[in-house]
């Protein structure tokens, strides 16, 4: 008789919840963050793939102030993602780590749904596409990538919400 679905079959069998194979978005919140540090790490050693060719952060402080400034935002991102797992730390721990995502999930989509929306609704109204290199590479890339964080870490958030003791 074969084994349940659930259970991964072998010489030692274990449910798939044991081995954090049924909870994939925390991993992938996890691995946004990640992704996300070393880009920004990148970009401010002076890395130039993924920038618009006329854009240079050393020319723009404040730009490379926000890009420096990210990498340690983003692996907390990363470190909240498996915190509020439980893949790291304890109960306490793990209920910082649901609010650091729900607050990573918030800022993602606050960043990434104003512009999108408002680049679908011009090219449905006026047929504008972006002009300027900047302007496509932030509807094209940038966007993009925030919109898929505010959806890992909206999953995160939902799938890792801390569980409210019955009275």
């Amino acid at each position: 008789m074969a084994p349940p679905p659930y259970v991964i079959p072998g010489p030692k069998r274990r449910h798939l919840a044991a081995s954090g194979l049924t909870r994939p978005a925390p991993a992938a919140a996890a691995a946004w963050g990640f992704i996300f540090a070393l880009v920004h790490a990148y970009w401010a050693v002076g890395g130039r793939l993924g920038l618009p060719a006329d854009l240079d952060l050393r020319a723009h402080t404040a730009l490379f102030v926000v890009d420096v400034a990210a990498v340690p935002l983003c692996l907390l991102a990363a470190a909240a993602a498996l915190t509020a797992d439980g893949r790291i730390g304890r109960r306490l721990a793990m209920r910082w780590g649901w609010i650091g995502c729900v607050a990573v999930a918030v800022l993602c989509v606050l960043h990434s749904v104003p512009p999108l929306s408002s680049a679908v609704w011009d090219a449905l109204t006026t047929s504008a596409l972006p002009e300027t290199s900047r302007e496509r590479h932030a509807l094209y890339l940038y966007e993009p990538w925030w919109l898929v964080g505010g959806i890992l870490f909206t999953a995160t958030a939902i799938r890792t919400r801390p569980k409210v003791p019955e009275s």
